[in-house]
């Protein structure tokens, strides 16, 4: 006799699953920070860049153990992108302010050209500049991870621009604890 299930109930076996599978993230979550700390991520950024790569569904509950897991630290959810002549680009990620974003986006960018500005402001989020053929313009914008922000910077960059390359990405505490889509990006002009 086959048994019929309630739409939208779980049966025992898919609750089972359901389990091991949040039980495989956090033991991939715990045990895959290591690496991701030793080159200067904090601890929720590390945690946030493995959620990445889960399902929409999975990714929420994924976002909420890396903030209870990191909780002793701090918020550093700001983040900026300066562009200057010839090229010239910077970026911060993970900033405590919005002054201290901006100031290291400038010297970043200062250490490759000059007339460096702030063009993007971005938090909570991750961001991409997009650049031109020639140098001369740019575009950037946000995404839920560096892919999906490289490829957002792209498209508006290549509608605006023709052709654009995007080399510059970072998050900052992306998507932290928020289950909806990112503020629209803030341009400076």
């Amino acid at each position: 006799m086959k048994r019929r299930s309630t739409p939208g109930a779980f049966d025992g076996r898919a609750a089972w699953k359901l389990r091991w599978m949040i039980f495989g993230l956090s033991l991939g979550i715990t045990f895959g920070l290591t690496q991701q700390l030793a080159r200067g991520q904090t601890c929720f950024e590390s945690c946030q860049n493995s959620c990445s790569s889960v399902s929409e569904i999975v990714r929420q509950g994924c976002v909420d153990t890396c903030a209870s897991n990191c909780k002793k630290e701090p918020p550093r959810p700001y983040g900026a992108v300066a562009f200057g002549t010839h090229g010239a680009e910077g970026i911060s990620w993970a900033r405590q302010t919005q002054e201290e974003a901006d100031r290291d986006a400038l010297a970043s960018c200062g250490k490759i050209g000059t007339n460096c500005k702030i063009v993007f402001r971005y938090q909570y989020t991750c961001a991409a500049l997009a650049v031109a053929a020639g140098a001369q313009h740019y575009e950037a914008a946000t995404g839920y991870s560096e892919k999906d922000a490289e490829a957002n910077a792209t498209s508006v960059c290549q509608q605006s621009w023709g052709k654009c390359l995007t080399n510059l990405s970072a998050c900052s505490a992306a998507g932290a604890g928020r289950a909806y889509p990112p503020a629209p990006p803030s341009v400076l002009s």
